[in-house]
């Protein structure tokens, strides 16, 4: 006759898809799929080395390591970026590509400078959608006299 046997499971077995607690005899109990929590980045890729990132099956610890690829640039928005002096695009990582300096078309007056008003003038980057602005100064005052004004005690010339 067969003894009976009282199990005894040890600590968590575990393999690439499931986890479960096994007694000396063989008999398996608790048997499951892993239940991940979310990926941590543990090496960022870059352009020359692969990355790495892992994630833990929070019932029995076990930790799944995925190789990440070689980082590709890629602009996803096609628009530029600017600021003062500079455009680029920008990749979806955040590293900015192609910088160059604003490259511009002819200055434009958008508002003529008087003797009581400054101007203004702009010009537009060929490449993004930068718009440079300046102030024209005022005109110097040029006096122009006409003729000879009088009155009863007085002679003068007018501006």
């Amino acid at each position: 006759p067969m003894l009976e046997h009282e199990h005894s499971y040890g600590d968590w077995q575990k393999d690439e898809t499931q986890h479960w607690k096994e007694c000396r005899c063989g008999e398996k109990t608790e048997v499951g799929n892993h239940t991940f929590d979310d990926w941590t980045i543990t090496k960022e890729p870059t352009t020359t080395e692969t990355g790495s990132r892992e994630r833990t099956c929070s019932v029995c610890k076990y930790k799944q390591t995925e190789t990440l690829p070689v980082h590709t640039h890629d602009v996803h928005d096609e628009a530029w970026k600017y600021d003062e002096t500079q455009h680029w695009q920008e990749c979806s990582c955040g590293e900015k590509l192609n910088v160059a300096n604003h490259t511009y078309g002819d200055w434009k007056v958008t508002k003529e400078a008087t003797e009581t008003e400054a101007g203004s003038r702009e010009r537009d980057c060929t490449v993004c959608d930068y718009v440079q602005t300046e102030t024209i100064p005022m005109l110097e005052h040029e006096h122009s006299y006409g003729d000879w004004q009088k009155d009863e005690t007085q002679h003068w010339k007018e501006c």
